[in-house]
């Protein structure tokens, strides 16, 4: 096997939703040209051969000490980062502690914003992906707004940073709905709006995140 032409896969949030379903894709792959390692908090439902790293992605403090372990293990092939981790608290903002929507902001804008930016200056580096959210990302989400507000700025800065030509393949995924336990089974949506499965979106993800001429910005609709 070519070993130039493998790939290091870094998927955050790999233990279930869209994260898992790219793991499960890249092991269809029988070329093995894919190295995929998941990154999140619980190893969740992943194959025993599949690697996976431990680290709460919401845990501000510890984030150079955790990622300088993930670089450390990294060889001198092409990577591409997944950034599929994501949740936040469920119901009105001043009902909530505050530390709860502090996680948010750690998970969802802190940490990838700090991979970004590590990410912009590292030439081994092909594509960024970061999972936004299409219900969430640039309008309200009543009962979410920690979760909405931490979107919006990754919106934000990935459009900016869009601007400025990076040298890698900067893109913004934004899927509809999803049924995972991120949504509450209370959410009023579950009752007006199609929910769809991970698996589905995330055949489409990995399509794109492939093809070199797609879109810098990708609405996902049925």
């Amino acid at each position: 096997m070519d070993e130039a032409i493998q790939e290091q896969w870094l998927i955050f949030g790999g233990s279930r939703g869209l994260g898992l379903s790219l793991l499960k894709l890249c092991a269809k792959e029988p070329s093995g040209r894919f190295l995929p390692l998941s990154i999140s908090r619980k190893r969740g439902e992943l194959e025993a051969n599949q690697k996976h790293f431990s680290w709460d992605l919401a845990q501000g403090p510890l984030f150079d000490e955790k990622f300088s372990e993930i670089k450390n293990h990294l060889g001198s092939s092409p990577i591409r980062i997944l950034y599929a981790a994501g949740g936040g608290p469920y119901g009105a903002f001043s009902k909530k502690a505050f530390k709860d929507h502090q996680w948010a902001f750690e998970l969802n804008f802190l940490s990838p914003a700090r991979l970004l930016h590590w990410a912009l200056n590292d030439d081994r580096l092909r594509q960024f992906i970061y999972v936004g959210s299409q219900v969430a990302e640039d309008k309200p989400d009543p009962m979410a707004s920690s979760y909405a507000a931490s979107k919006h700025g990754m919106f934000g800065l990935i459009k900016s940073i869009q601007g400025e030509s990076p040298h890698l393949d900067l893109r913004l995924f934004s899927p509809s709905y999803m049924d995972t336990d991120l949504l509450p089974k209370n959410a009023k949506v579950r009752e007006s709006a199609q929910i769809f499965a991970p698996d589905k979106v995330g055949e489409k993800l990995f399509q794109w995140m492939l093809d070199p001429s797609g879109n810098k910005h990708y609405i996902w609709k049925p």
